[in-house]
């Protein structure tokens, strides 16, 4: 809904997180409020989430408390320059990251699925992300850098496992259009863990580029 102008609120609902065949006492659930402003040069954005645990996981029991996700985004138009900048703090996260990069508590040395899932409590995260974007050479350049505070606060433990850790990754791409639906980009990227990150070092210590074309159909 836009109640005013350049204002939009959104919320969400989903009863069907692991299996649509489950009863409603017996499924996780999930709740999403959104709130974007926006004009031409500037805007400003907050999103709260909500998974509520009622039915075993791979890293979770039924009985899990709430993932709780609030995350702060803004962006500036400063002629040609576009500055943002977000905030992430999470509750009780079964995971840090995400995607492919995902790093879970047995990752990091909190013992094995199983350990985990028997714990209630999970990741205390907070993530501050600073990035720029400027037109360069005929196409637009992108940079960005991030860094992650988090923090086991479950009962699965490993003795001498370090319950807390930081990383921060460097990014920058590049885009140049070949035509108004075919572009190429390359990206590079190098990312640094300490503390529990040490565990997964392979994951969160690392450099990362890429080369691609895409095309518009």
């Amino acid at each position: 809904v836009s109640p005013v102008k350049n204002f939009t609120l959104t919320a969400q609902y989903s009863n069907g997180i692991n299996a649509d065949s489950e009863k409603w006492s017996k499924n996780n659930h999930f709740y999403g409020l959104s709130a974007n402003y926006k004009t031409p040069t500037y805007s400003l954005g907050a999103i709260f989430t909500v998974i509520q645990y009622r039915a075993a996981g791979t890293y979770n029991g039924a009985d899990a408390k709430d993932t709780k996700n609030l995350f702060l985004t803004a962006n500036k138009l400063f002629g040609d320059l576009r500055l943002f900048a977000s905030y992430q703090h999470v509750w009780n996260s079964r995971n840090l990251s995400g995607g492919p990069n995902a790093f879970y508590a047995k990752d990091l040395g909190f013992g094995s699925a199983a350990d985990v899932k028997t714990s209630k409590k999970g990741f205390r995260s907070d993530t501050f992300v600073l990035g720029a974007n400027h037109p360069l050479g005929g196409g637009k350049i992108f940079g960005a850098f991030k860094w992650n505070f988090g923090k086991w606060e479950g009962d699965s433990y490993v003795d001498g496992a370090d319950r807390n850790g930081n990383r921060w990754v460097a990014s920058l791409k590049y885009t140049y259009p070949l035509s108004k639906r075919t572009l190429v980009y390359a990206i590079g990227n190098y990312a640094k863990g300490h503390g529990m990150f040490e565990k997964a070092e392979v994951k969160a210590t690392r450099i990362t580029t890429a080369f691609g074309l895409c095309h518009n159909f």
